[in-house]
């Protein structure tokens, strides 16, 4: 009676599903690589566009050094219309450099990858606990298992020896 209760459907449907689950959760995984991978190449884009952007902020720079000493030629000169033209040339360069497309570019990729690289640590965090309960699983199922072949053995056994008897006493 014991030994066909642990050969009931229930147990081998039970382990046909968490083996379903278990193949979804890789599944999963594979997916959550593939997002990491993009990930990457997002990182790799934003590291060029700030790349780019420190060469901007170099000219921006130069151009800064250029209007100061334009600056301070237009205070010797106390020329109020030298001032205004350079003064005009300043604002014309400052106004292209915060009109740049990769600067603003720049910017909606690293918010975009900040929430990117949030995300994918909470889901990291996530598969991380998924596959400590998956090993756990597993672990309890072939402890079960285990439990179950040593039960099959003693039921066999115990079989076998009534056998002998009954030849014996035949």
């Amino acid at each position: 009676m014991q030994a066909s209760h642990l050969n009931s459907p229930a147990i081998v449907q039970r382990l046909t599903t968490q083996q379903q689950q278990n193949s979804c959760g890789i599944d999963e995984l594979i997916q959550k690589a593939a997002l990491l991978r993009q990930l990457d190449q997002k990182t790799h884009q934003v590291e060029d566009l700030e790349k780019s952007t420190t060469q901007l902020d170099e000219e921006a720079k130069q151009l800064y050094k250029q209007f100061t000493q334009n600056r301070e030629i237009c205070e010797r000169l106390e020329n109020q219309c030298v001032l205004t033209k350079y003064q005009a040339i300043w604002d014309r360069y400052k106004e292209k450099y915060e009109r740049r497309e990769n600067a603003k570019e720049l910017e909606r990729i690293k918010t975009s990858a900040k929430q990117e690289n949030e995300q994918c640590k909470s889901t990291m965090e996530k598969i991380q606990l998924q596959v400590q309960q998956l090993r756990t699983d597993i672990s309890s199922m072939e402890m079960e298992k285990k439990q179950i072949d040593e039960k099959n053995e003693k039921d066999q056994n115990c079989k076998r020896s009534i056998a002998r008897k009954n030849e014996k006493d035949l």
